[in-house]
């Protein structure tokens, strides 16, 4: 039996990723995996704060690959979208200066998504859209334009294929999506 398909959508806060990878997974009947899952949820705020990058990105390197493990056993059954993966772990960290070179993706034991995309958004959009979350509150890097600009340069780099969300609604963003899958998904369909 062949795998399903499994998708991962990337981007900055702000950019749509939650908003279109629930409407994908919806629209495709299938499973939706935001990372961190709950146990690692627990231990996120004192990495993201502990001052030490690359224990920080250590602890997201082994988020995906929990993360990895309950997609395998899923893709078995049916699609997965994923909000957040590899992609954003390297990009974030390698942004702050981490060396991401000291592992090698391809020896990692993950499962590499059939498809990846950046998701973007103009700034002014963005922040309208971080102001309208309730409680939102703004992380240290997500002050930072010039980390930010260089964590979207690598993202852009590291997925598949790119889009600006600026002038679209969510579900146009997905009916573009879709019609990327289309020869992805064709052994499923």
């Amino acid at each position: 039996m062949s795998r399903h398909c499994f998708v991962v959508i990337e981007g900055i806060d702000g950019v749509g990723k939650t908003t279109v990878a629930e409407l994908l997974a919806s629209m495709l009947n299938a499973e939706l995996i935001k990372t961190p899952l709950p146990p690692f949820e627990a231990f996120r705020t004192f990495y993201d704060e502990c001052g030490n990058p690359t224990a920080r990105f250590l602890y997201y390197l082994s988020v995906v690959v929990l993360s990895s493990s309950k997609i395998h056993e899923i893709l078995e059954k049916r699609d997965v979208i994923c909000d957040r993966y590899i992609f954003s772990t390297i990009a974030y960290h390698y942004a702050m200066g981490v060396d991401a070179n000291i592992i090698d993706i391809n020896r990692l034991p993950i499962i590499i998504p059939d498809c990846s995309i950046c998701l973007t958004v103009e700034e002014t959009v963005r922040y309208q859209r971080l102001v309208g979350r309730k409680g939102h509150v703004k992380p240290y890097d997500e002050q930072d334009t010039l980390y930010l600009d260089n964590v979207k340069t690598l993202l852009k780099d590291l997925c598949s294929c790119v889009i600006d969300t600026t002038h679209y609604n969510p579900i146009e963003v997905v009916s573009l999506i879709l019609s990327m899958l289309n020869p992805v998904r064709a052994p499923n369909v």
